[in-house]
């Protein structure tokens, strides 16, 4: 596992989200073709098949990572407060949720904003919580049963 293949990539993968995150924030999903994101890699279309094999398992790969990149960030941040900042925690899974329902996982950040309404230190908070957990995990008839990039 620890060969230089396995290196080269993840070095490639990183170079292909990298781009796409680019492309995809500029252009948008229906404005961005697979080959922009390849040549933004400097890599052939036939390599980012490789890592990718639809438009939509590279976005998804690319919010994932975002929502990744912006919990770490929210860890370090929280991680950094005093010991008697006893919101954080409460904080903490309110980003979660709302990250996690930007990323679509609409059942985890239901779970996340119950976890900060029962952290919650105050009444209005924990019923504005509980109501946002409540509205997340119903279904959205509609939007919930479209593709991605289909609307």
């Amino acid at each position: 596992m620890g060969d230089g293949l396995d290196t080269k990539a993840v070095r490639t993968r990183q170079r292909i989200l990298a781009s796409a995150a680019r492309e995809f924030a500029a252009r948008g999903f229906d404005g961005t073709s697979l080959r922009q994101v390849a040549a933004g890699a400097d890599l052939t279309l036939g390599s980012l098949y490789f890592h990718f094999a639809t438009k939509a398992d590279l976005v998804a790969e690319v919010l994932r990572d975002a929502v990744d990149f912006a919990l770490a960030r929210v860890d370090q941040a929280i991680s950094e407060l005093p010991s008697e900042a006893g919101t954080a925690e409460a904080l903490s899974a309110a980003v979660r949720a709302h990250l996690l329902e930007m990323a679509g996982d609409r059942r985890a950040a239901a779970g996340q904003y119950r976890l900060a309404a029962q952290r919650a230190l105050n009444v209005p908070e924990q019923r504005y919580l509980s109501m946002r957990a409540d509205r997340t995990a119903r279904p959205r008839p509609h939007v919930d049963d479209q593709p991605l990039g289909s609307g």
